[in-house]
């Protein structure tokens, strides 16, 4: 009956139909579904075993990051250079240069002419600085070339090599090409005169890291890095090198012999201490002349 009155109203013109057949009442499980007891207990003693294990890493970069200057010299046993602050009105894609003109850029200016003071005070002054991090991404590299502005600003004739052969990243702060470099003049391809280049800031010129080798070998170890070095000692007054990051690597254990002073850049609330400390035990291990640490990105 229900049949004939839907067809009589039309309701089913133009349409698709299908078969339905009762397949009978489904019972109700006793026990709710979700939660499971036992397994959100499960899931709670994981979680709480990996808060246990994670936790005091993370506890140790924060620590790290809020630590007063004075107590990392103690811990690590070498004198804070200078603490390079965030500069959070400075827009990230722009090469984070020292200049006199920008007030953006003031208190970066001063904290590398006080560096610049602390390695010149005293009998001698270093002829060849290298500044180096225990890992990757620390500001190495933008340290040592606000270093090197600030040394010609002084009217010292600076060079800054970018001796990380492998990933170097100097020659982008100036805008150029990675070749030619340092490994190209230590393989004989190139000069002194092709290979060092000029910046816009007086005194200062730059040796970019060059093509790496095909071979994976590392042209610091070869005897003409020494003799390349002491050709530049005689062109310049200082030089200052940007070397690899110190663990995992043997390339700045191949240029402390060389150097006067090595500075070591840690990043606040980045780098754990346990890192740093490692990092300055190879150094010192390695002959390095450990003059100090330079902590950066350190909120006030």
């Amino acid at each position: 009956m229900l049949a004939e009155r839907i067809g009589s109203l039309g309701a089913m013109k133009d349409t698709e139909s299908a078969e339905v057949s009762f397949g009978g009442m489904r019972e109700l499980p006793e026990r709710p579904v979700s939660p499971d007891p036992w397994r959100f207990a499960l899931f709670t003693l994981l979680g709480a075993a990996l808060l246990a294990a994670v936790g005091p890493m993370l506890a140790d970069r924060l620590s790290f990051g809020r630590t007063q200057v004075g107590k990392v010299e103690k811990d690590f046993g070498v004198e804070a250079l200078g603490s390079v602050p965030v500069l959070t009105n400075f827009p990230r894609r722009e090469p984070m240069l020292a200049d006199e003109d920008d007030a953006r850029l003031a208190s970066l200016t001063s904290v590398f002419h006080e560096i610049r003071e602390k390695l010149s005070d005293g009998d001698s002054r270093p002829r060849v600085v290298i500044i180096t991090s225990a890992m990757p991404g620390e500001g190495k590299t933008v340290a040592a070339a606000n270093l090197g502005i600030s040394f010609a600003a002084s009217g010292l004739r600076t060079l800054l090599v970018d001796s990380d052969v492998q990933r170097g990243r100097l020659h982008r702060l100036f805008g150029y090409r990675p070749a030619p470099g340092l490994a190209d003049l230590l393989s004989g391809n190139e000069t002194l005169e092709t290979a060092i280049r000029a910046t816009p800031y007086e005194n200062l010129c730059v040796l970019n890291a060059g093509n790496a080798p095909a071979s994976g070998s590392d042209p610091l170890a070869a005897k003409a890095f020494a003799s390349t070095l002491a050709q530049l000692r005689e062109s310049f007054d200082l030089l200052i090198l940007d070397a690899p990051p110190v663990l995992g690597l043997t390339a700045t254990a191949l240029l402390a012999p060389h150097a006067d002073a090595t500075i070591v850049v840690a990043s606040s609330g980045q780098v754990p201490p346990g890192a740093v400390r490692a990092a300055l035990e190879s150094l010192r291990g390695s002959g390095a002349k450990v003059r100090g640490f330079i902590l950066n990105r350190a909120v006030t």
